[in-house]
């Protein structure tokens, strides 16, 4: 199913494509795995690979793991491919991409109203999926249009970065999600068109 607006540019597809249970407690538990180094997002710095400027734990509190593409991770790069694929970036390298965001919140956490493209002018399109449902609040709201992603574990959407969004307070249990933050280049846009 898509939904579009072309007043706001917020494209947004929710595949037939679902994780399964197993699939999403892998996941899970590459978040919470030592070898991907989860932390609270204030924590991350340059050296990380991450951009840290403009981070406020009023208007971004979240705990996030990068989970590097390798042996043991290299299915999920694939399928992300394959639903890229699917969706019409037949071109899409993100098979070699470097890594991934897995995030986590516990109560108390939540992202503000923002629009990804603003934080980061490079990325184009996101990509994610909420991996459980034993949790409280936690909702991923978009606005102009009015819409909600992520209303079920493993339903994996794609959505413009221009898109303003919110994932609302947790006020029970731990959530988890994962996102890919995509630039052109990883979508197989020619270089012509970038």
């Amino acid at each position: 199913m898509y939904r579009c607006t072309k007043t706001t540019r917020t494209y947004t597809k929710t595949s037939n494509m679902i994780l399964t249970k197993e699939q999403c407690q892998v996941l899970i538990d590459l978040h919470d795995h030592p070898k991907h180094g989860s932390k609270h997002i204030s924590e991350f710095t340059i050296e990380d690979n991450f951009d840290p400027r403009g981070i406020k734990k009023s208007k971004i509190d979240y705990d996030m793991s990068l989970v590097y593409r390798d042996e043991e991770t290299q299915w999920f790069f694939d399928l992300i491919s394959d639903y890229l694929t699917e969706a019409g970036y037949t071109n899409n390298i993100v098979k070699q991409t470097l890594y991934f965001n897995n995030f986590a919140y516990n109560p108390g956490m939540k992202f503000v109203r923002h629009v990804d493209k603003h934080r980061m002018s490079e990325w184009e399109m996101i990509i994610g999926a909420v991996l459980n449902d034993d949790y409280e609040g936690g909702r991923v709201l978009y606005y102009n249009p009015d819409f909600e992603v992520a209303t079920k574990p493993g339903e994996i959407y794609l959505t413009d970065a221009r898109g303003e969004h919110e994932v609302t307070e947790i006020t029970k249990g731990r959530r988890y999600s994962f996102v890919f933050f995509l630039e052109k280049r990883e979508l197989g846009i020619p270089k012509e068109l970038i």
